[in-house]
């Protein structure tokens, strides 16, 4: 998965990709923001989610069908679906286990297999954002990504969206396009 990941992910994402690195992302976005203090510039906006319990929340279903959409061999994806769908926890109390418990969604964090699966996911969600702002006419990129197309930023579990708005309009219209499942 190593070897091929950046052939599958785009450049708005250069965390934990091979070959990429994350301070990409960092002097983009502080070139992004530079001048937002100067009223002669055109209306802009940057949002910045965070993906609360980013890794907790996964769907196993989502993850394997990920896989799917990008065309991974079939016995790669039964191996990462018994990978996330066999571990079991337990509670320390007072330090005594105390029980397992099977989950019921998320990956761990830590080893790079589960990173990149997070990654593929993060891609899915950058590529259903780029449609759904592909079909909506009152969309408009940044003025400093429209050229080059960019619409988010990705840094692990946190993104970055500038466009060409004033916050207000964005709440207003309730963003409706960041809805994406």
């Amino acid at each position: 998965m190593q070897r091929i990941l950046h052939l599958l992910i785009e450049y708005s994402q250069n965390a934990f990709v091979p070959g990429r690195s994350i301070a990409d992302n960092v002097l983009l976005a502080q070139e992004l923001l530079a001048g937002y203090n100067q009223v002669r510039l055109p209306q802009r906006c940057t949002i910045k989610v965070d993906i609360q319990k980013a890794y907790d929340s996964v769907n196993w279903d989502f993850i394997l069908e990920s896989l799917n959409i990008f065309k991974f061999p079939p016995r790669f994806i039964t191996l990462i679906e018994q990978c996330i769908t066999t571990a079991s926890f337990s509670i320390s109390l007072n330090g005594s286990i105390h029980g397992f418990f099977q989950g019921s969604r998320g990956i761990r964090q830590g080893g790079p297999v589960f990173t990149y699966l997070f990654v593929i996911v993060m891609e899915i969600w950058h590529v259903l954002l780029k449609v759904r702002v592909q079909n909506d006419d009152n969309f408009q990129y940044h003025w400093k990504c429209h050229e080059l197309g960019i619409l988010n930023l990705c840094f692990a579990d946190d993104v970055l969206i500038s466009v060409q708005a004033l916050f207000i309009q964005l709440a207003s219209s309730k963003i409706h396009w960041l809805n994406l499942l």
